[in-house]
């Protein structure tokens, strides 16, 4: 379970991905949630971090979106758009989920992410596909006792079973 999600081989888990899709605006965050709701999602899961503590400040964008206020700007730039998001926000984000009978989750990228989302209180971990080898924040997420979901994406079978194992 994650919070009143019950996840079993019986039962369809729907996890709306919102992501950063907020863009930094609390209103269109509150809009997701609600569209995820009212389309019968589960779980709506957002992403969780400061820019600062996921890249360096002249690591080279590796995407572009209308957004961009620097448009040969860093991936620092980009993050730092969509990184505005502090406890408060997310302690009303959550209180809307509950209001709208959807759990909130979020993927935190840092240690800092992680103890925010615990002050929130969140009922489980999303663990990005891109941090299953990042050990020392698997480890710290684990320490917390809550469910863990963890995405493997192009993962090799050996750095899945050593994850688990860490969890």
């Amino acid at each position: 379970r994650i919070g009143k999600v019950k996840f079993s081989e019986d039962n369809v888990v729907v996890i709306a991905e919102a992501g950063v899709n907020h863009l930094g605006s609390f209103d269109l965050a509150e809009k997701l949630i609600k569209q995820a709701a009212k389309s019968g999602a589960d779980i709506i899961k957002f992403q969780t971090y400061k820019a600062e503590n996921l890249t360096t400040k002249n690591a080279p964008r590796f995407w572009n979106w209308k957004g961009e206020k620097k448009k040969n700007g860093s991936q620092f730039d980009s993050y730092s758009e969509l990184d505005k998001f502090g406890l408060e926000e997310h302690i009303k984000l959550k209180k809307i989920c509950d209001k709208y009978n959807i759990e909130f989750m979020s993927t935190p990228f840092d240690k800092d992410a992680v103890d925010l989302l615990i002050k929130v209180g969140v009922k489980g971990f999303k663990i990005a596909s891109c941090d299953l080898t990042n050990y020392p924040l698997i480890e710290y997420i684990a320490k917390k006792n809550l469910p863990i979901l963890l995405s493997t994406g192009a993962s090799d079978l050996k750095e899945i079973k050593k994850s688990v194992k860490l969890i």
